[in-house]
């Protein structure tokens, strides 16, 4: 496709400590497939003004038979400042005439009209990267703590510039990074450089530390009107949910009254993420609009839990798309929302009330994995969230037959719990046409979907159940027909093919899917065999998958159940866990030769 031959950007600042950060990037069009690096978007913080760019300029590059470069400058006026969303703004321009072999560079200027307590710079990209370098000039008298992300055998140089005041990195060929399955966040693998605020050193030469501990960072959040201040007032509480709470005789049934009422009365801008509050520090604007970000709103959750005493803290979260935090860092930037951290009843649940389809009882699916830092001066502390003893829970029944003509048909009831019914939920909810077309009619090529519908979408302690009706007209050679009964399992296919993997696998949750499916067969049919009874297991019995066929008068019964106790698996194990994979689909994807009667 392409190659970015360097990325370069030097980060100063001016009398008023904006932060200056001119930024140049030349790639490289190799093939046909690279043609689209050259649709150029940057992004910029518009909201509040907090950032701009200027001086954009786009240059192509094209090599000549005498060696000279022609150049071709880009028109200034197809360059267009475009509004993303309520927060964000981009840059965009097209370089046009491209073909392979051409070089593309742009350069410009990004003002943040405050200098930052925390930055990063990535050297890694989706695209291989011949050098990337970032100089970054510190203000007179501050401290910044670095933490460098990489693996070991790419070489990183670091020169410490003190009679500067700066510093400057260099990483130097990095292969693309691109998207694999069940992976957490990409930038988690990225070689990176995270930078924070650590200290200053005042007039009277005396040295102050910032967020250098755990313990410091949580007296600092505490401290920050910006963070705590809308646990320090009370909001109003309408009288029926009043009623509600206090009609329920102990505090898990208080918690559920109050995390129902928020989770389903407030709504939420998923674009933005931030632990803090956003507007000028008070709640009440975001109570009476009922809208708000992620951390807006799980205060509110926390503020109703102390107007009725429940123990309750703010919970710094990093949810798994947004990348994993350093616990030997305490790095503000690595957290993207805040949620809550509740004991009721000496039980401790972790809740966000922005998960629609979360109960109250089920740890958030985003934050499976993850670290998280309990915030108060006492009791702080980094949690590791897991799974519990919730699983992605699924059962399929089939009752259907299979026709003289070769057409199989029938019912399909699914029953979904806990992390399938969180999932399924909210699949079905977000477009349920393409739900049933991506999860259901694509499994199997020719089967049809019809007479779709659910129950106890909204009822929280009751499963989800789907059910719908199906056909598939199965293929016919000299008087037999090939049955297909894996279906609708999720285990038609390996999701991991290519030979090598970068990153770890993380499936957040454990897995429990059954399948029990009976086919009427048409009279005076044969089948020779049937594929014997088997089981696959990994070697470190994590990873189980059984299949039962038996012949019952004039029916088929299957069974089918998938097991996976583990959660995350290192990339070093990645071969086991795709040969197990493949193993157990190849078991599953076994068809049953069955001759028709005349």
């Amino acid at each position: 496709g392409a190659v970015i031959l360097f990325d370069n950007a030097i980060a100063n600042y001016d009398d008023q400590y904006h932060m200056i950060t001119q930024r140049r990037i030349r790639i490289k069009i190799l093939n046909e497939r690279g043609i689209d690096e050259g649709n150029i978007m940057i992004n910029y913080i518009s909201e509040d003004d907090d950032e701009y760019i200027q001086n954009v300029s786009a240059t192509t590059y094209t090599p000549q038979q005498n060696g000279i470069m022609a150049q071709y400058q880009v028109d200034s006026k197809s360059i267009y400042n475009e509004k993303v969303d309520q927060y964000y703004s981009g840059i965009t321009f097209a370089f046009p005439n491209l073909k392979p072999g051409l070089i593309l560079e742009y350069q410009y200027e990004l003002i943040k009209k405050n200098y930052p307590t925390r930055m990063y710079w990535d050297f890694q990209s989706d695209l291989p990267v011949t050098k990337s370098c970032y100089f970054l000039q510190i203000p007179k008298n501050a401290e910044f703590t670095y933490v460098v992300q990489k693996k070991s055998n790419y070489p990183i140089t670091i020169r410490p510039m003190s009679n500067q005041g700066a510093v400057y990195f260099e990483m130097d060929n990095l292969p693309g990074l691109s998207e694999e399955p069940y992976m957490d966040a990409l930038k988690d693998y990225l070689q990176r450089v995270e930078l924070q605020f650590s200290g200053y050193t005042s007039d009277l030469y005396m040295e102050h530390e910032v967020n250098t501990t755990w313990r410091a960072l949580a007296n600092n959040l505490e401290s920050n009107k910006s963070f705590t201040a809308a646990l320090k007032k009370s909001l109003p509480v309408s009288e029926e949910l009043d009623k509600q709470v206090n009609a329920q005789s102990d505090e898990t049934g208080k918690l559920e009254v109050i995390y129902n009422y928020v989770r389903d009365s407030f709504t939420t801008d998923d674009s933005y993420y931030g632990i803090y509050l956003t507007e000028n520090n008070d709640l009440k604007k975001v109570w009476d609009q009922k809208a708000g970000i992620a951390s807006e709103i799980n205060f509110i959750l926390l503020s109703h839990l102390k107007n009725y005493k429940i123990e309750s803290y703010p919970l710094l979260v990093a949810e798994r798309d947004f990348g994993k935090i350093d616990t030997l860092f305490p790095l503000v930037s690595r957290f993207n929302k805040t949620a809550a951290y509740v004991i009721a009843d000496g039980t401790p649940y972790i809740l966000d009330a922005t998960q629609k389809h979360c109960p109250f009882w089920l740890t958030p699916y985003p934050l499976l994995n993850t670290y998280s830092f309990l915030v108060d001066r006492k009791k702080y502390k980094l949690i590791k969230i897991g799974s519990n003893q919730e699983s992605y829970k699924s059962e399929i029944s089939i009752h259907a037959t299979l026709s003289e003509k070769g057409i199989l048909s029938g019912a399909v009831d699914i029953t979904s719990d806990e992390y399938a019914r969180l999932v399924r939920s909210e699949e079905i909810q977000r477009d349920e046409k393409k739900y049933i077309q991506d999860e259901l009619a694509s499994t199997h090529e020719g089967v049809g979907i019809d007479s779709f519908h659910y129950e106890n979408m909204s009822a929280d302690s009751l499963p989800l159940a789907e059910h719908f009706l199906f056909d598939e007209y199965l293929n016919e050679n000299g008087g037999f027909v090939l049955l297909d009964y894996n279906l609708f399992t999720g285990m038609e296919k390996n999701p991991f093919k290519k030979e090598e993997r970068f990153t770890n696998i993380d499936f957040g949750f454990p897995y429990n899917v059954s399948l029990e499916e009976e086919i009427d067969l048409p009279p005076n049919c044969k089948i020779d065999e049937l594929p014997k009874n088997k089981k696959v297991i990994s070697p470190q019995s994590d990873i189980s998958v059984t299949r039962i066929v038996e012949k019952k008068d004039n029916k088929l019964v299957v069974k089918i159940q998938f097991i996976q106790t583990e959660t995350l698996f290192s990339n070093q194990v990645y071969d086991m866990v795709k040969s197990t994979y493949q193993t157990a689909i190849d078991m599953l994807n076994e068809q049953i030769a069955i001759k028709l009667g005349n």
